[in-house]
């Protein structure tokens, strides 16, 4: 009778270690991988975007660009190559969305 019960408790201690050590694992292997959001055109405020675009839904990708940035250096996307950015073009003058995106490129 004796050695019965040892063999439960090693087939339980065996079962225990089994869950603590597959859990963990299964975990790892079936959680969703998290991913930036792509924002398109059409996610956004119609208001924030060019009438011509608003309704685009595929990848909205930004042109080649050629700018002087505030030390006198030319930047271009190649300076971006295989790298996440996020581009905002606004008018320093503008007295009607600008102040708004400007908000919320400092809040990015």
């Amino acid at each position: 009778m004796q050695g019965s019960f040892s063999n439960y408790k090693w087939i339980g201690l065996s079962m225990v270690v089994w869950g603590v050590v597959s859990v963990p694992i299964f975990y790892n292997i079936l959680k969703p991988i998290e991913r930036l959001p792509v924002y398109q055109p059409a996610s956004v405020n119609s208001e924030l975007v060019d009438t011509t675009i608003v309704h685009k839904i595929n990848y909205h990708k930004i042109s080649d660009f050629s700018l002087t940035n505030q030390n006198g250096e030319t930047v271009t996307q190649k300076k971006y190559d295989n790298k996440i950015y996020v581009a905002d073009f606004f008018f320093t003058t503008c007295q009607s969305i600008c102040p708004i995106m400007t908000k919320n490129m400092k809040d990015i």
